[in-house]
């Protein structure tokens, strides 16, 4: 996917660890609207700790939602996903290009509404840059 602003369609948040044991929940898009890469899947991961809560915060309220919202009420939903593409630093697929959301927005924020994936003077010049779901009453870090 090129990097641009799109719209994704929220089909699953997964509660899992990262490398270094940090819970996390991992958000799954579906962009919905760009002819060229709809149907295409966006991944991105939100650590619970306090230092990272601001990602956590950025997400529900691009949902509109306040942050003890249960996941799985957003499902389905969409919202405008900023993605960029990245280098993966380690493991099997180590040095490899990845797409890497950078934010997520509230849909209507996506110039004309389409989120036909046109890139932002910012995105142009950033060009390359280096399974329980939660439920209500989970705290969020």
């Amino acid at each position: 996917v090129s990097c641009g602003q799109y719209r994704g369609r929220l089909l699953e948040v997964e509660a899992n660890e990262s490398g270094n044991g940090t819970p996390m929940w991992t958000w799954k898009y579906e962009i919905v609207d760009d002819e060229q890469y709809a149907g295409r899947f966006l991944w991105n991961n939100t650590t619970l700790v306090d230092s990272a809560m601001w990602a956590v915060n950025q997400t529900f309220q691009a949902f509109g939602v306040p942050t003890d919202t249960d996941t799985d009420d957003l499902i389905g939903e969409e919202v405008g996903v900023r993605v960029s593409i990245g280098t993966v630093g380690a493991g099997a697929n180590q040095g490899k290009k990845r797409n890497d959301i950078d934010s997520v927005f509230p849909a209507s924020e996506l110039g004309g509404g389409d989120g036909d994936g046109k890139k932002s003077k910012k995105d142009k010049a950033k060009g390359d840059k280096k399974g329980k779901k939660k439920k209500d009453g989970d705290s969020p870090w």
